[in-house]
């Protein structure tokens, strides 16, 4: 399979035969576009996931006295080293503003309460908040779209998350709230029971804005019977609004797609990869994205 990809994407010099070739696949995707666009901050927003995977790693490596070498992506729009330095000496400037911020709360929060989650949920918010202002500022439906829909998904699956692990109510609420993040057309009230605890996934979908790009992809994904069913269905999701524009020869929009495709394709490969160590084919076929070029 790694050799296949290798071979596909022309990465003989990038990623051998290591699951790192994946990784390769993706950071060729994004040059490409770097060296084709005349203004590439406009596509940054997709790629502030990474950043934000890659400060959190960085946090809670030096929090543990461990190394993060190998663990972070060179995909995103900083550079590791330069995460990894701002997370040894705990300044964060050259980061989006609103991680910028919250990697220094996030790090005065875990020294004041020894809890790591709320690396993680300080710095998810603030990652949608970035996504969110620079997609409006960029003006690419797709993008804005796209960031609608992924925020929506997130917090769809935290509050189903949240209602399955039986927690009591106000417990849940709480926690809804802190991992609630911004982005999204359906308000934070909308994952909140009336009398406490997380809403129902019918619930959730009912209150989804009419005419919202999330509207028929939160719904369907309501209905699934498992949280990696849901997840695929927003991924799917996402991949349906870029190939409204398939057949469009120029624009920002025939960029965007071909990341999204290429991230899929190699969410793919690794759902295959753990399906053959594993030897569960079926459950593997089911977990695919449709991610048709």
């Amino acid at each position: 399979l790694r050799s296949a990809v290798r071979e596909v994407y022309r990465l003989a010099s990038k990623g051998g035969d290591t699951a790192d070739v994946y990784h390769a696949a993706l950071c060729e995707a994004v040059d490409n576009i770097k060296s084709a666009v005349p203004d590439f901050s406009v596509f940054c927003p997709l790629l502030y996931k990474y950043d934000c995977t890659n400060i959190k790693t960085a946090l809670k490596c030096v929090l543990r006295g461990e190394s993060s070498e190998g663990l972070l992506f060179s995909c995103g729009t900083v550079s590791p080293e330069k995460i990894v330095a701002g997370a040894e000496s705990s300044s964060f400037e050259g980061l989006p503003p609103h991680m910028n911020k919250a990697a220094g709360e996030a790090l005065a929060q875990y020294r004041k309460t020894g809890e790591v989650r709320c690396i993680d949920l300080i710095l998810d918010s603030a990652c949608f908040a970035d996504m969110r202002e620079d997609a409006d500022r960029g003006g690419v439906e797709l993008i804005c779209k796209t960031v609608t829909l992924r925020a929506d998904g997130v917090n769809l699956m935290t509050s189903q998350r949240l209602a399955s692990q039986k927690l009591p109510a106000e417990v849940a609420a709480s926690l809804m709230k802190r991992a609630f993040v911004p982005g999204g057309d359906i308000p934070l009230s909308a994952f909140l029971a009336a009398d406490g605890g997380c809403a129902d996934a019918d619930t959730v979908a009912a209150k989804v804005p009419a005419g919202s790009a999330s509207a028929s992809a939160v719904r369907l994904a309501a209905k699934q019977k498992s949280f990696s069913e849901a997840e695929k269905v927003i991924d799917e999701a996402v991949l349906s609004l870029a190939n409204g524009y398939r057949f469009k020869p120029f624009g920002p929009e025939v960029a965007v797609r071909y990341l999204l495709i290429r991230e899929a394709e190699m969410t793919n490969c690794r759902i295959i990869e753990a399906g053959m160590k594993g030897g569960r084919a079926d459950e593997m076929r089911g977990r695919l994205r449709r991610a048709y070029v």
